[in-house]
């Protein structure tokens, strides 16, 4: 019962993988759509990032969801989150991750909470855990967030590779610039605010 539209999202998300237990209902037909509800396991999958939300390759879990919001596990083991409205270089490679993730939609917004995401690759490790909502009909900004994280270790020469846009192309040169050498132990940070 899919409409033009989300046909045309689907082909632009370009998806992959595989799905396992795929429970999926519908009210409406293909023109009138009005609510659905999907619930599903998966293995090694892939989406393109596509407007606010985000790339990820190689990653496996679980997705309970529906037109109102939704929950979901993920873990990936050489996997890749690509975050192109946040960061310059928008894909982060991932030698593991854990997280998890709930959501809900309403009023043309989009409110993300995760309470725990566990990562690491050769520049660093950790985890984080907050919120992120989104802006409806702002072109300026991909939205708000409120992160707090804790690393157990980071390289420093790499640290101008997680800096968002906000943080300004002048603040990121200076950082490659000025950090070529070193590492860091049990590192705290805090964002909040518009991205």
């Amino acid at each position: 019962p899919l409409d033009d539209g989300t046909r045309r999202a689907l082909a632009e998300f370009a998806p992959r993988g595989k799905l396992f237990d795929l429970h999926a209902g519908w009210t409406g037909d293909r023109e009138t759509l009005s609510a659905w509800q999907a619930r599903a396991r998966f293995a090694d999958t892939g989406l393109q990032a596509r407007g606010l939300l985000p790339g990820f390759t190689a990653v496996s879990g679980t997705i309970d969801a529906s037109q109102a919001g939704g929950s979901a596990t993920l873990n990936g083991r050489g996997a890749s989150v690509s975050l192109p409205r946040v960061f310059p270089e928008p894909r982060i490679a991932l030698d593991e991750l854990d997280a998890q993730v709930r959501w809900t939609v309403a009023n043309q917004r989009v409110d993300v909470h995760f309470p725990k995401v566990d990562f690491s690759n050769p520049d660093i490790a950790g985890s984080v855990a907050g919120h992120f909502n989104t802006r409806p009909q702002s072109a300026n900004s991909p939205g708000d967030i409120d992160l707090t994280g804790s690393f157990k270790r980071g390289k420093a020469a790499e640290v101008w590779r997680y800096l968002p846009f906000v943080a300004g192309d002048l603040t990121r040169k200076w950082v490659k610039d000025s950090l070529r050498d070193g590492h860091a132990e049990n590192i705290k940070l805090r964002v909040k605010g518009d991205l």
